[in-house]
């Protein structure tokens, strides 16, 4: 810039001053974050200690009442124990999401990632619709690619996605889910799983990464933030591209 320019030089101070305030709105949104994080920590830890005696001793009681006739006293303790055992589920759900372990980084190929994710979900309800692909770096070399990050934590949110999607075609005879691997023009890794099931609505698919948020009857609503914060954890991300009643893709970018 020529310093004598004033037009220029105020512009420029001008931007510099928008840019700080920008560093203190970040700066002061993470300790926010942070400091509402801590604190819904101290209070899970509280209240699954004070809910667990609740249920454990509601438990006990029932065993000891005479399961006929049907008392007042029952009928309580059994509306006590149930209500106990939904709120820890509930904290259990939200202790997972925050406490994941920090990353334990090590290369593995995107083969032998797939040849354990086979043998982990082998049991799985439909995981015959299971499709695995990619692995290799191009069709102008035999190297392999691979992956670098904790090995655990990966495998856990693509289980949790390869579920989701496998939910997805439940009863649906054409129903597939596709595991790719492939090599981005930068040299990033991309993961996608794909399934061909009803879709997801475009006013819900803004919603489907918030903990505890579920569309499906039972479910917890918390494999697909886990598997976001993972994603985070490794600097990457997770996305999700639906087009209902065609497919459906969760994409993994390291």
């Amino acid at each position: 810039a020529n310093p004598d320019d004033p037009f220029m030089n105020a512009l420029y101070a001008d931007m510099n001053h928008i840019l700080r305030q920008l560093g203190d709105k970040q700066i002061e949104v993470e300790e926010k974050s942070l400091y509402y994080e801590s604190i819904l920590r101290v209070m899970t830890h509280e209240i699954r200690n004070s809910i667990t005696p609740i249920a454990s001793l509601s438990a006990d009681l029932l065993k000891h009442l005479d399961p006929v006739p049907i008392s007042r006293q029952r009928e309580g303790l059994e509306v006590i124990n149930s209500q106990a055992k939904n709120l820890t589920a509930f904290l259990d759900s939200y202790h997972r999401l925050t406490h994941l372990p920090e990353p334990e980084y090590k290369t593995v190929t995107i083969q032998a990632l797939f040849t354990k994710l086979e043998r982990l979900l082998q049991a799985e309800p439909g995981s015959e619709r299971i499709v695995y692909s990619g692995g290799k770096a191009g069709k102008s070399t035999d190297k392999e690619l691979q992956i670098y990050g904790d090995v655990n934590l990966v495998t856990l949110a693509l289980i949790n996605l390869i579920r989701n999607a496998l939910q997805a075609v439940e009863g649906q005879k054409d129903g597939i889910v596709r595991v790719d691997a492939y090599a981005g023009a930068t040299g990033r890794l991309f993961i996608t799983i794909t399934d061909n099931g009803p879709g997801i609505p475009p006013e819900r698919l803004s919603a489907v990464f918030t903990p505890f948020y579920s569309t499906k009857s039972g479910g917890s609503g918390i494999g697909l933030p886990i598997s976001q914060r993972i994603m985070q954890l490794h600097g990457g991300q997770l996305s999700v591209l639906s087009i209902q009643n065609v497919r459906t893709t969760f994409k993994m970018e390291f």
